[in-house]
């Protein structure tokens, strides 16, 4: 920023130049050895160790360099953050704001012990088809959803089966299914709920619920395998990570909140509509927080989250008959419904 501010723009944009290709170049060159490598071991021996081994390499390695150095962020860390156990296996939901809410979740599940290599992330079917990035991700055999239940349901329940998920300890889930921040996506949520007669949210979209609540349902049948869920919330200081200064390495410090919240699964319901309906309702709990955060610069203490909730519980008595009906789209229909 001194050099910009002082120097002529045909010295100055040399230098971004060449940061952004050195940039460009470690971050590709890393993950091309990665995927070379990886695609030879797996081929070797088809073995859970080799996927945690890229896992590793890639996120725990690659991205935690990037952010604390590159994009030089600040963690806070609030909540029940000083009540998680050390090491415990649990299913992760967080809002999504930002395209780098990938990379600071890094921070989420290292901060109670957990290694990359001991997580699991679900996205959709379009990240898979990122160059270099979706592919190592899909190489780590990270789980990717075409949003069509028809496909999407038995392939849920074939990679649950597949790694039956002895020795991991994390599956990172954002079940909004794509950035809030985007003005289009926040529209047509919005438009949604008022056509299906729900509250309007305004800084996180309404979740996609049937993917969680058939992990959720798949660790309720397997208890001991994972038995918690952690609700995170971020919230950036400063508007967020802009991404140009990002790649041109020219980032300012951006101040990063991560707010937790621990729940036993055995206490979301037990149905799939209980499910469904205990994830809608953190999300518009994360509404409300989202709301305080963009004005104070920090999450509620714990007594006012708690009175958001309960305005939130009795918020929803309101709209429970038109509730289920949206949030349940993608549940084919009978012949007597059609």
């Amino acid at each position: 920023r001194e050099l910009r501010s002082m120097a002529p723009v045909w010295l100055v944009a040399p230098i971004f130049a060449i940061s952004l290709l050195s940039f460009i170049f470690a971050y590709y060159a890393t993950c091309f050895i990665l995927l070379i490598t990886g695609r030879i071991l797996l081929f070797a021996n088809e073995q859970t160790y080799w996927r945690k081994w890229i896992h590793y390499c890639y996120t725990q390695r690659v991205w935690m360099v990037l952010l604390s150095y590159w994009a030089r962020i600040k963690v806070t860390y609030v909540g029940d953050a000083d009540k998680l156990p050390h090491r415990e296996a649990a299913l992760m939901i967080s809002n999504h704001q930002d395209d780098l809410d990938f990379g600071v979740l890094i921070y989420a599940y290292i901060f109670s012990g957990i290694r990359s290599a001991e997580t699991k992330w679900v996205a959709k079917k379009l990240v898979a088809q990122i160059p270099f990035f979706g592919w190592v991700h899909a190489l780590m055999g990270d789980l990717f959803l075409a949003r069509r239940w028809e496909e999407d349901g038995p392939n849920i329940h074939s990679w649950l089966s597949k790694f039956g998920f002895r020795g991991f300890k994390r599956i990172v889930i954002f079940p909004e299914g794509t950035r809030s921040r985007d003005p289009k996506k926040l529209q047509a949520s919005q438009d949604f709920a008022r056509k299906q007669g729900l509250p309007v949210l305004n800084n996180v979209l309404y979740p996609r619920t049937k993917g969680f609540s058939t992990i959720v349902q798949y660790f309720q049948q397997h208890p001991g395998t994972m038995d918690y869920v952690y609700d995170i919330t971020l919230g950036y200081g400063g508007g967020g990570i802009d991404l140009t200064k990002f790649f041109l390495g020219t980032s300012v410090r951006t101040d990063v909140h991560i707010h937790y919240s621990r729940h036993a699964m055995k206490d979301i319901g037990k149905t799939e509509q209980e499910v469904s309906d205990w994830c809608t309702m953190r999300y518009q709990l994360k509404d409300r927080m989202m709301a305080y955060f963009n004005e104070h610069g920090n999450f509620p203490d714990a007594k006012t989250e708690a009175r958001m909730l309960q305005d939130v519980k009795e918020m929803r008595a309101k709209y429970v008959p038109s509730t289920q009906p949206a949030l349940e789209k993608n549940k084919p229909q009978t012949k007597k419904e059609k």
